[in-house]
């Protein structure tokens, strides 16, 4: 593996494969035995001589590479014998030393059932069989082997093993040997305390892809034999594994043979780097901390920066003090820079056609300039950079010029503020005029005033200039006066305005009234008294806290009058366009209505009270509604916000609702005849609506007969009874 890092990034190395862990050896102990010695054959009924018939028998059972092992043990080590079996499976076999009883030989299968995959253990010896196939050996700690299906040999590792932390089987010192399922070579590598000191690695056509001689040298090959990468001098272990340079040279390699990269090192650290492209093109290459340079394919230099360098938080090179440069890809110069304390301190900037479009004299000045070589901006004084690394001004002068070099902005600054500012439109009038100690002007193009602010000015958050306390005016294109406001705390407490034809709209003198006109001249609206702003994000809506407001019809008749006191009306009238009174109030008294003819339309008197919405209703007292024609249209009596006596009429004067809370409620047809009557003790629900606590609920037919009548007591329903036509009950429950 290589990490590559550009000149501005570290360049890495070449990491080598590391040695995988032999698979693990873990041996379950056999049914019915232990490693302790057992003193006599009797206490275990299922210990077997061996070399009897019966014994020789369960001995057959065996699979035939254990039943190999076991015999291979008796005929090698003179003595007697005994198979521990349970259940007719040998797993154990035990040797007679004198009168004790020494377990040597153990197997221990993958399932009860099945004998084609087990392991045995035998002194220091352990084989792993898979499907019948010996998969691995163990010689511990001398060496280990495992083998593919086909039986071919898979690893072989010699020499001093250990039990790791996952009580796997690992190579400590000596040599181990990889190979492919073919039977080629695939690694070889040679250790000395848990760690690789030299390997070799091939792919499967026999080809070597990697070398390693630690801590001296490492090599990488790409598949068709070539060198692709090279490190020599001191390596050491990363900790994401492989292999990386702390001293020396390290080299890569395109898969067609030619150089890509040239790198030292010293102390883990790149020190010097050259780098180039497949055409053999030289495309970068760094000294640290002297200088970095960077190429454009054709050979040109791209960039260059020379001097003293650091290593950033990210590993790249960048410029603590020193000039870098950059190059267009036609040779010409782009950008020219000089350093002190990683900051830039003087820059140059052309565009393709040489042409200087900026410069900076860090933090006297900074100049920029239109492609026509015309200034563009200059700024002069003591000069910060910004967040997004853009030249600002801290204290002193700046200008701004159109293209075709006249001036469109001047500005004077103090502690990051601009105090006073000029600007232009490119005819060369004025448009914004500001000191900002004392005023702030605008113009029309045409240069007539615009806006004039006096007074204690402030930016606001969207850097516009606005009035803290004092005075603005408008004015329209045409140099007519269009607004003149008075502000005090940054709120306007005197105004009046003007339309286009000099006729005043509005005019304010805050708190005491507010006045607003038809555009014939005439009075809109009136509010007079202490004055109140009613909508904090809207501050031309005002209201009367307390005294009075009238408003206008454009006539000049008046429309409304009401008398104010803590936000709420005391007393009001209203009138048509025709001069006739249509309502008045007289809170909390009495409120009344009238028809466009003068007659009274509803009528509140007694002690009212303001519902939620502004509305007024009876808390105790007495109201009559009248139809237009003068007639009474009905008569009501309220207490305690309730309605207890109600009578209603039609136009013809015939009584069709009639109320006496508690006692009654009856409604009449037009005619006259009853329809609905409810008797008993009457009570309003939580909707208002008039109900029977105890007591009846009648309705009746055109002709006067009973329909249907309903009993109810303690506001439950216990009864209801339904007549025919003729009188007959038709339905009863």
């Amino acid at each position: 593996m290589a990490q590559n890092r550009s000149i501005f990034a570290n360049l890495g190395v070449l990491s080598g494969v590391a040695l995988p862990l032999f698979i693990g050896m873990t041996l379950v102990s056999c049914a019915g035995t232990d490693s302790s010695v057992q003193t006599k054959v009797n206490e275990n009924p299922n210990l077997f001589r061996a070399g009897t018939a019966v014994e020789d028998t369960l001995a057959s059972r065996m699979p035939e590479f254990a039943r190999s092992v076991f015999k291979s043990f008796i005929d090698s080590v003179p003595g007697e014998y005994y198979y521990h079996a349970t259940d007719g499976i040998i797993d154990t076999l035990f040797q007679k030393e004198g009168e004790q009883y020494k377990p040597v030989v153990f197997i221990a299968y993958g399932s009860i059932n099945g004998q084609s995959n087990y392991e045995l253990k035998k002194g220091n010896y352990s084989f792993v069989v898979k499907d019948g196939v010996l998969a691995a050996e163990e010689d511990f700690p001398k060496y280990y082997k495992e083998y593919w299906d086909n039986g071919g040999l898979k690893v072989i590792a010699t020499g001093a093993l250990y039990r790791n932390d996952q009580g796997n089987t690992a190579l400590d010192s000596g040599s181990a040997v990889f190979y492919f399922e073919n039977g080629k070579i695939s690694e070889q590598s040679d250790w000395k305390d848990k760690h690789a000191i030299a390997y070799k690695v091939w792919n499967e056509s026999g080809v070597l892809i990697e070398e390693l001689d630690f801590p001296k040298h490492f090599k990488g090959y790409w598949d068709n034999g070539k060198t692709k990468n090279v490190l020599t001098g001191i390596l050491y272990e990363a900790n994401q594994g492989g292999y990386e340079l702390d001293s020396g040279h390290s080299e890569i390699y395109f898969e067609n043979g030619k150089i890509n990269q040239q790198n030292d090192w010293k102390d883990k650290k790149l020190i010097a780097q050259k780098e180039w492209n497949e055409n053999g093109t030289l495309i970068k290459e760094v000294v640290f901390p002297n200088y970095v340079k960077e190429y454009w394919d054709n050979g040109k230099i791209r960039q260059m920066a020379t001097g003293t360098f650091y290593r950033d938080n990210q590993g790249g090179f960048s410029l603590d003090s020193g000039r870098s440069e950059i190059y267009f890809e036609n040779g010409k110069i782009n950008q020219q820079n000089d350093w002190k304390d990683k900051q830039i301190a003087a820059h140059k900037e052309w565009n393709e056609n040489g042409v200087l479009i900026n410069e900076i004299d860090f933090p006297r000045s900074y100049k920029e300039y239109w492609d026509n070589g015309n200034p563009k901006a200059i700024l002069t004084g003591l000069l910060y950079w910004d967040d997004q690394g853009t030249v600002q001004v801290d204290s002193g002068h700046s200008e701004i010029y159109f293209e075709n070099g006249k001036i469109q902005q001047q500005n004077d600054w103090k502690d990051k503020r601009i105090v006073t500012q000029k600007r232009w439109n490119e005819n060369d009038l004025m448009v914004k005029d500001i000191d900002f100690s004392k005023s702030a002007k605008t113009y029309w193009d045409n240069g007539n005033p615009k806006t004039i602010m006096t007074g204690l000015l402030y930016w606001d958050a969207q850097g516009d200039v606005l009035v803290d306390s004092g005075h603005i005016e408008t004015y329209f294109e045409n140099g007519k006066i269009q607004k003149t406001t008075d502000w005090r705390n940054k709120q306007y407490i005197k105004q009046k305005e003007w339309d286009e034809n000099g006729l005043l709209i509005t005019e304010l003198d805050f708190p005491k009234s507010a006045k607003e006109y038809w555009n014939n001249g005439k009075l809109k609206t009136v509010l007079t008294g202490l004055l109140y702003r009613d909508n904090k994000d809207d501050q031309n809506s005002f209201a009367v806290d307390s005294g009075r407001t009238e408003t206008y019809f454009r006539s000049g008749e008046i429309e409304e009058q009401n008398d104010w006191k803590d936000k709420q009306p005391v007393a009001s009238k209203q009138w048509n366009e025709k001069g006739v009174l249509v309502r008045e109030l007289a809170f909390p008294q009495y409120i009344k209505e009238y028809w466009d003819n003068g007659k009274p339309k509803a009528v509140l008197t007694g002690l009212l009270y303001r519902d939620d919405y502004g509305g007024f209703h009876l808390d105790n007292g007495h109201s009559e509604m009248y139809f237009e024609n003068g007639k009474i249209k009905g008569k009501s009596v309220s207490k305690d916000k309730q309605l207890v006596a109600r009578k209603e009429w039609n136009e013809s004067g015939v009584l069709i609702k009639d109320l006496d809370f508690p006692k009654y409620y009856k409604e009449y047809r037009d005619n006259g005849t009853l329809s609905f009557e409810s008797e008993g003790t009457l009570y309003y629900d939580n909707l208002r609506k008039l109900q029977v606590q105890d007591g009846s609920q009648t309705w009746y037919r055109d002709n006067g007969k009973v329909w249907i009548r309903q009993i109810h007591k303690r506001k439950k329903l216990v009864s209801k009874m339904m007549w025919n036509d003729d009188g007959t009950v038709t339905k009863l429950q």
